[in-house]
């Protein structure tokens, strides 16, 4: 009986340590993540000064998050931009490129996932032809996507860093919210 008793705790604290590890969704991460805000946020400026064009963030349906990266990156920027993200988010101690864009994705699908229950819960209806209503509909596509990907671990991490990812939901959100963008005849409301 002794022997099973260490036995059944390493094996617990391998199927921990297990579904911890195959998450990007640790402590260390979001503080990576929540560190190198600022400097993405202004580079993301800079690029879209460049572009002058909106990007299109449309996610396929798979979760193969290093083809996801390569589409919006080929869809949306140039070989030039993609080498000083990487080399900037690289500063920040993330791997790759695909690295922080998965992260930042599962990271949002809580507020996406919030909004989606908004616009449910008041029968809000996003105008397809309005540019916010687009953009509302974009994001109910991303949520999608985003929610078929997570795994256990990431689920169980969402819920265990709850805290610390609305403070970095928070920090994006206030980069975006003017308030210049909205306007209320962009939803169909019916009741």
């Amino acid at each position: 009986m002794r022997k099973l008793i260490p036995f059944s705790l390493i094996l617990t604290s391998l199927l921990a340590f297990s579904c911890q590890a195959s998450t990007l969704i640790t402590a260390e991460n979001l503080d990576r993540l929540q560190a190198s805000h600022a400097a993405v946020r202004a580079l993301d400026q800079q690029f879209q000064d460049d572009n002058q064009v909106e990007p299109n963030l449309v996610l396929a349906p798979h979760c193969d998050w290093q083809k996801h990266y390569q589409s919006f990156n080929q869809d949306n920027v140039t070989q030039a931009q993609v080498r000083q993200f990487e080399e900037l988010i690289k500063q920040y101690g993330f791997r790759s490129g695909a690295e922080y864009y998965e992260l930042s994705m599962k990271v949002t699908s809580q507020a996406l996932t919030a909004m989606a229950a908004h616009l449910q819960q008041y029968d809000i209806t996003p105008d397809a032809n309005s540019a916010i209503g687009k953009s509302m509909l974009q994001m109910q596509q991303l949520n999608k996507v985003i929610r078929s990907c997570l795994t256990n671990a990431d689920q169980a991490a969402l819920k265990r860093y709850e805290t610390k990812i609305t403070e970095i939901l928070t920090l994006m959100t206030a980069d975006d919210s003017d308030g210049d963008d909205f306007d209320h005849n962009d939803y169909d409301t019916q009741y």
